[in-house]
């Protein structure tokens, strides 16, 4: 079945979107019944993350260049103008 069918009737955005997250688990345990059990832990740790994350700092992960290794522990990174180690 499609996604789309299991919609009820017209919700604001974060229902809609707590409920697709709902479908999704639903028909992930559908699909893989030894997985259900992790994706309740799974969803708790991603809204944990997406909860706690610094917006900074995520648009320059998310928006980054990749340049080079500077050494055995550190990599170079471009956001924009600015070079990161």
């Amino acid at each position: 079945g499609r996604l789309h069918t299991y919609w009820q009737g017209q919700s604001s955005n974060l229902e809609k979107k707590s409920d697709l997250v709902t479908v999704r688990n639903i028909v992930r345990s559908r699909r893989n019944p030894k997985d259900a059990g992790d994706l309740s832990s799974r969803h708790e740790l991603l809204t944990e993350i997406d909860s706690n994350l610094h917006p900074g700092l995520f648009d320059i992960v998310k928006n980054c260049t990749y340049v080079g290794v500077a050494d055995e522990v550190f990599a170079l990174i471009q956001h924009n103008t600015l070079l990161y180690l």
